[in-house]
């Protein structure tokens, strides 16, 4: 970018550092040290760390860059406790963090297995976890479980992580600094206003996930599978972009848009069921019932008896979507994966486009089905 840029290019990096910057500070996170286009930053809590990314990688794709030049900027979050020696921390968190970031490409947000555990019921509205599987990193025995981050509104980068050949012996600016970081991260750590150690900041964290996940056992249906058939969606249609023949694109991205649509009916059918008390709506018919004396008593009653249907179908419709979404689910998943072996393999792409339209069309029917359920539940409500 800096040779095709030449000067324009310092603006660039001045943007591209105010927004992050910005992002960073704006939820608590600290810049440990730079290296030219590269930040190291110490945040409170992994929520903290997923939200300001997340909001980054936003701005930079909505940002009015020079040149009409886009910046593609990779960003790994690994969640350690690093021990104590001296002034300063030691242990493979830095390193880990690093080296996730190394098979990473511009554009894409990892997640280490930790951080995942932490974040995974309470990501940010329009964000997904896309599974990755185990990846092995440059100087570390055990393979890594690495999640991608998919952010509605953004466009998603689906190109499958390094290899362990590919990745760069000096996985960031900051290697052979570990030490030297370390020290700052934990001066960052014990300053006001954080004033906690690790495994405080950690357990108030796992506190948090307690709390939220009793609150979703009060509150089923809170649309988590529709935001992952959402982000699904959006990543089949990305992926099209580097499949094998054009009839096999445009069923891809057909795929996606159908995906992305039922994701969106199913939200707002959850949304629904999940602000209308059914038990309170029988409550009233019964009341009505009781009062039938006058026409307005028998409308009202009448009223709520088809509000009542309406509910009863939509959560029938609405189930029936969750249930034949998760039976598709890992086959959706996995043709992302055979698109890109389709591309050595000719003979895979007959294959995978017979069965991108079965899905298609098994998806489209209880689709169709559940978006007329929800417009008439609407409809019910409406009067």
């Amino acid at each position: 970018m800096l040779q095709d840029l030449g000067d324009a290019y310092a603006r660039v990096l001045t943007d591209h550092r105010q927004l992050l910057r910005g992002r960073f500070e704006e939820h608590g996170g600290v810049v440990v040290d730079t290296q030219g286009d590269a930040f190291f930053v110490a945040f409170a809590s992994a929520g903290d760390a997923v939200a300001a990314a997340v909001e980054a990688q936003r701005d930079l794709a909505s940002h009015a860059w020079p040149e009409s030049v886009t910046p593609r900027v990779r960003m790994a979050i690994h969640t350690g406790e690093p021990a104590q020696m001296g002034d300063g921390f030691v242990g493979a968190s830095v390193h880990r963090a690093a080296r996730i970031c190394a098979i990473g490409h511009g554009g894409q947000i990892l997640v280490s297995s930790t951080t995942r555990g932490l974040v995974d019921d309470k990501l940010p509205r329009g964000v997904v976890m896309v599974d990755l599987g185990e990846q092995r990193l440059k100087d570390f025995d055990h393979p890594e479980v690495i999640a991608l981050l998919v952010i509605d509104g953004v466009p998603p980068v689906l190109t499958p992580p390094k290899t362990l050949e590919d990745q760069p012996t000096a996985a960031t600016p900051f290697a052979g600094r570990e030490e030297e970081l370390a020290t700052a991260a934990r001066a960052v750590a014990t300053a006001p206003p954080h004033e906690r150690n690790p495994a405080q900041t950690l357990w108030n964290v796992a506190r948090t996930r307690t709390l939220d996940w009793r609150q979703y056992v009060r509150v089923p249906g809170r649309g988590q599978l529709a935001d992952r058939f959402h982000g699904l969606g959006l990543s089949i249609y990305a992926t099209a972009r580097i499949a094998t023949g054009e009839d096999l694109r445009a069923e891809l991205r057909n795929l996606g848009r159908t995906f992305v649509a039922a994701a969106r009916d199913a939200r707002d059918a959850s949304e629904l069921l999940r602000r209308e008390d059914r038990r309170d709506l029988a409550r009233r018919l019964a009341r009505y019932r009781e009062q039938a004396l006058w026409d307005h008593h028998l409308q009202a009653a009448d009223t709520v008896a088809k509000q009542i249907a309406a509910l009863t179908a939509l959560a029938e419709a609405n189930h029936g979507f969750e249930t034949e979404a998760r039976k598709l689910e890992s086959r959706v998943r996995s043709l992302r994966t055979r698109v890109f072996d389709a591309r050595h393999d000719p003979q895979l792409v007959d294959e995978l486009l017979r069965e991108t339209r079965q899905i298609r069309a098994t998806v489209e029917a209880v689709a169709v089905h559940l978006h007329a359920i929800h417009r008439s539940a609407v409809e019910a409500f409406a009067r």
